[in-house]
């Protein structure tokens, strides 16, 4: 056949010499969605393999990855970026931060006080839901610093632990997602599924990077206790740090 692009002549899918793809037929509804969700995902580079091996073998994914064996994988940031999008998208379209705060106080779990502060957790409810899709970017690095010392055994650097972490919370953001729907059967549910969000991170990091190290039970149970709270002790401190800062220039 004949290349629409460039004229030349091949067989396949993709022209060799100027990488068209071949589109049989017209442009249809469907067709968009589909380029569209290709283009994102990059599925013939491996989002579907590497969604499924994240699951039955995070392991094997990450060794390829870093061994230099990456043309069967998305790249790990890609992942992350996709289903922190889709989480971002289905959380502020129906609103569920609004929706959890207000069943978490029908229930009692939350007190929202009626001081002057109203207007402050206004304004960082509104920064969260404006910034949704990268907060996760925010939290990466964190989880990468904490975990280069915690799992040092496994000797890798800091940039290969920020993309094990690529993959790691992308995944689990596709878990907290796929039992998302749980929160609208009942108001007690929003609050068990904030114990699943952390409960799902907790078990799945212990999972992967006991499959990773060989570690034993005991050994990554308390890897991960660790992990979670050295990380979020180094986001308290940073975020300390520069709101001193900012007010030292105000």
């Amino acid at each position: 056949m004949e290349c629409k692009n460039c004229s030349q002549g091949f067989d396949g899918r993709f022209c060799p010499a100027c990488g068209q793809k071949v589109i049989a037929g017209r442009i249809t509804v469907r067709s968009l969605f589909v380029n569209l969700f290709t283009t994102i995902t990059n599925l013939e580079k491996g989002f579907w393999h590497t969604m499924v091996r994240l699951f039955t073998r995070p392991d094997q994914v990450i060794r390829d990855f870093l061994g230099g064996s990456t043309i069967r994988y998305v790249d790990p940031f890609r992942y992350l970026f996709l289903w922190s999008s889709i989480s971002a998208l289905i959380t502020l379209s129906f609103n569920l931060l609004e929706f959890q705060s207000d069943e978490m106080v029908k229930i009692g779990a939350l007190k929202i006080q009626q001081t002057g502060k109203g207007a402050d957790t206004a304004e960082v409810m509104a920064w969260v839901k404006r910034f949704l899709n990268i907060v996760p970017f925010l939290i990466i690095p964190f989880l990468a610093l904490a975990g280069q010392w915690i799992f040092r055994r496994l000797k890798y650097n800091y940039a290969e632990h920020l993309a094990i972490n690529g993959f790691l919370f992308g995944q689990v953001t596709l878990i907290n997602l796929i039992a998302l729907p749980v929160i609208f059967i009942s108001p007690v549910f929003v609050l068990i599924y904030s114990g699943f969000s952390t409960l799902s991170n907790f078990v799945y990091y212990g999972y992967a990077f006991r499959k990773l190290g060989s570690y034993s039970v005991l050994g990554v149970v308390w890897r991960s206790l660790a992990l979670y709270i050295a990380s979020n002790a180094l986001m308290a401190a940073i975020a300390m740090i520069i709101s001193m800062i900012i007010i030292a220039l105000l």
